[in-house]
């Protein structure tokens, strides 16, 4: 007698049963923590931006501001060039206008942040939220750093 080799259409069809229902599951809270994670990304880049804004007034011996757009969740760098305010003295990765894809709110009703040429800069929280998940980018907490973290429920603004 010859024996039988593989598997039933049943067998099959249960597997695949199996495997709909765990995708099911965790297909939602994959997307969830994708969203998470690029929130988290676009608040450690706005740290980045503002650590290389400070950077650049000290070695510029200029001062560079943080320009907000809180409603459109847009900012820029700018920078003292020849006597007025704009982008041209910036490297080139940094004559642009960046997006946060979240609500922003700042702390102070200004929209700028300005950076000295000694090193120091202006203390302000900005506050990145995307529904529940909220991120905090400070210059205002620690002496002459910009820090980013993650807001637990007492902090949220």
């Amino acid at each position: 007698m010859r024996e039988k080799q593989g598997f039933t259409f049943l067998e099959i069809m249960l597997v695949i049963g199996l495997m709909a229902v765990l995708a099911a599951f965790c297909i939602p809270r994959m997307s969830g923590y994708y969203e998470h994670r690029r929130l988290a990304h676009e608040a450690d880049y706005l740290g980045d931006v503002m650590r290389f804004g400070r950077v650049w007034a000290i070695t510029t011996q200029q001062q560079v501001w943080l320009e907000f757009e809180p409603l459109s969740g847009r900012y820029r760098l700018t920078a003292e060039h020849d006597g007025s305010r704009d982008q041209r003295s910036l490297p080139e990765e940094y004559r642009r206008t960046f997006h946060i894809n979240a609500d922003v709110d700042m702390e102070g009703g200004n929209p700028r942040i300005s950076f000295y040429p000694d090193g120091s800069m202006d203390k302000k929280r900005v506050h990145l939220c995307r529904g529940t998940d909220c991120w905090t980018v400070s210059t205002r907490d620690f002496v002459r750093q910009v820090r980013v973290w993650r807001q637990n429920e007492q902090e949220r603004p």
